[in-house]
């Protein structure tokens, strides 16, 4: 039976790649291997969502640069080596490999989302608001001022989609969207599915979607 000796001021949960996220030193928070020994760079903290890798990356925590409030997150892979050179406000749920994100330092504070992939390619667009990728669908729900697209995994195409509000992502095919005060449901070439008739629509799952009717 081997041990590994106390060393740290917290542990957690080993991941699939076999080390452990993240372990505390005199507040240096690093990853272990399995024998105890370090196998990332030091860094402040990691996703307060979770602590392991999500399709290949992990999120931490920068150490805070002075005068840099709220924190700022950067994206490992596997390897523990950043993604990018860029720094987050806020990094959203991984799918397919592709994380939803928001610049720490933007040009603009109008558009300051945008999408990363875990080889390091950008979404080529900025948006004001970043939604997750659905799995099934390879999509994700994006908005830029007061209009809203599909943007596809090569996180270069948009196509528009023509509806005053729609749900948070795709699933089961299906997407909710507002058309004159009363919700539908479009498909994943953005025609409606299901005419607009509920006062209230949310997601599918599992082929079942709660509606509010009148």
């Amino acid at each position: 039976l081997a041990v590994i000796f106390a060393a740290w001021y917290a542990v957690y949960l080993f991941t699939d790649n076999g080390c452990s996220p993240p372990s505390v030193k005199h507040e240096n928070w690093v990853f272990i291997d399995k024998s105890g020994h370090v196998k990332s760079a030091k860094f402040a903290g990691f996703d307060p969502m979770g602590d392991g890798f999500v399709d290949g990356v992990v999120i931490v925590q920068n150490f805070m640069t002075k005068g840099i409030v709220p924190p700022e997150y950067s994206l490992l892979d596997r390897n523990f080596h950043p993604i990018s050179n860029l720094s987050f406000s806020r990094l959203g749920d991984t799918q397919l490999g592709i994380t939803p994100g928001y610049l720490s330092n933007p040009e603009s504070l109008r558009v300051r989302g945008l999408y990363i992939s875990r080889d390091g390619r950008l979404s080529k667009d900025r948006f004001s608001q970043c939604l997750a990728f659905s799995p099934e669908e390879r999509l994700a729900v994006a908005k830029i001022d007061d209009s809203y697209y599909f943007l596809e995994d090569n996180l270069e195409k948009l196509r528009p989609l023509r509806f005053s509000q729609v749900g948070q992502y795709i699933s089961n095919g299906l997407l909710s969207v507002l058309v004159n005060d009363r919700w539908g449901y479009c498909d994943s070439s953005g025609h409606i599915a299901i005419p607009p008739q509920f006062i209230e629509a949310r997601e599918f799952h599992s082929g079942r979607a709660c509606v509010k009717a009148d």
